[in-house]
């Protein structure tokens, strides 16, 4: 088996019969290798699970961490995803336990297999620069201005020059969506996410042992809104099966966990995915552009500022409810995260993102008027009529985490999150929690 530098073969008899051992690390490091490799080449799952001979819900398990991937499975991998069985391994920095999934050589004997493993137990990890450039997800929303002026100002490579890393290369990207935005922050296409919070729990919960995603900050606690077109809707329990529902991503985004929070509100908790038959996903500049216009059949929108102000310069919409109806205080809306491999491995790129957050915040407190100019520059002169809203006291700012507990004890309740945050100090790295406040 190829294998990387700083490595060392060792040999390890495995027996295949009997109960299956749960997942270690070193399966949940060749899960996340595999789900990055597979979305960076663009590969379905169902072709994966195809050439493993598995079904799609096993496949899942595995790329989650939940069920052991075989030797044999990893072989027939290489050349569907391009890459040597080394390439599962690198990064890889075990505790004591020896990895067992590895390449099989021949040999005679009882039913066994020898296997020949990279492994690093006990071996340091060798120390590299920082990274050179990083990119960054974002969208031209008001919950992002933050980052918005980031990239306006250059602050990031400000506070990286300040800190004696150079000349960095900062990108930002538009994503859609949290979800897409998840997906390449596993594939290594982008270093850092920003997106809201329901997206955000759910990678949390779901790298918990391998990637360890957190947060390094918060950046708002904009409010959602809930407004439709509909005359004979004024609360969640006028909505008929003649409705549909716009929340960008169906169980899986903001808009969707209001929703459900004020279903369970209305309905109780057994029936908070009462309304979930009416939802659609549509990214928020099309969905209000069909709001607006009465076409395509969506008669409520669950979305944010500025295409929320849009809709309700309309006559024919009207508002039905806001977040802070639901949670009953204001609450994050959208967290800054990464990759715990990333954050480990880049300190000072790390701080100097978070210290350009804590510039750009500052700016936004001290001088909408600048920020709004910024929002233009980069998102264009679309949202001009909205921009003196950037005054409305609810559009706040703060790196400080807000009701995120009330998020996940409610997606823990409902099964949406296997495991329960003790606090809200468990979503973020220690060494950033440790210079805020929150709840």
């Amino acid at each position: 088996m190829e294998r990387q530098d700083n490595t060392v073969a060792v040999a390890v008899s495995i027996t295949t019969q009997g109960k299956q051992k749960a997942p270690d690390a070193v399966d949940r490091h060749v899960a996340a290798r595999m789900r990055r490799r597979r979305l960076e080449l663009g590969v379905a799952a169902e072709t994966v699970a195809k050439a493993l001979r598995l079904s799609p819900t096993r496949l899942r398990r595995i790329e989650h961490g939940e069920e052991r991937i075989e030797a044999g499975q990893v072989d027939r991998l290489c050349p569907l995803l391009e890459v040597t069985p080394s390439y599962f391994f690198t990064g890889f920095d075990p505790g004591t336990r020896s990895p067992h999934i590895c390449r099989p050589e021949p040999e005679a004997g009882n039913g066994g297999a020898a296997f020949s493993v990279t492994a690093m137990g006990g071996m340091a990890r060798p120390v590299a620069a920082e990274a050179g450039a990083i990119v960054i997800s974002t969208l031209h929303h008001f919950a992002f201005l933050p980052l918005m002026l980031m990239e306006d100002q250059k602050l990031v490579e400000k506070h990286a020059r300040e800190a004696g890393l150079g000349e960095i290369n900062v990108s930002y990207v538009e994503i859609n969506t949290g979800i897409e935005g998840n997906d390449a922050l596993i594939a290594g296409r982008v270093q850092f996410v920003a997106a809201a919070i329901a997206p955000f729990l759910l990678l949390w919960d779901q790298t918990r042992g391998y990637a360890n995603v957190r947060a390094i900050s918060a950046l708002d606690t904009l409010p959602v809104y809930l407004v439709t077109r509909n005359p004979r809707v004024h609360s969640v329990a006028d909505f008929s099966s003649s409705d549909r529902i716009n929340v960008l991503k169906p169980k899986a985004s903001l808009p969707a966990l209001i929703l459900q929070m004020a279903a369970a509100k209305t309905f109780g908790v057994k029936q908070y995915a009462r309304l979930d038959r009416l939802t659609v996903g549509i990214p928020h500049p099309e969905s209000s552009t069909l709001m607006i216009s009465g076409t395509g059949g969506i008669t409520a929108d669950v979305s944010g500022p500025p295409f929320v102000y849009q809709e309700l310069d309309d006559p024919n919409i009207h508002l039905v409810l806001t977040s802070l109806d639901v949670l009953d205080a204001p609450a994050t809306a959208t967290l800054l995260y990464t990759s715990e491999e990333f954050h480990d491995r880049n300190p000072r790129i790390v701080a100097a993102v978070v210290a350009a957050v804590d510039e750009a915040i500052s700016i936004i407190r001290g001088n909408r008027d600048s920020a709004a100019r910024a929002f233009l520059r980069i998102a264009g002169a679309h949202f001009a009529p909205q921009l003196p809203r950037l005054v409305d006291a609810a559009l706040y700012f703060d790196r400080r985490p807000h009701a995120t507990m009330k998020y996940a004890e409610f997606m823990h309740s409902v099964g949406d999150l296997k495991s329960l945050p003790r606090s809200w100090h468990d979503l973020f790295f220690p060494a950033e929690a440790a210079t805020l406040t929150g709840d």
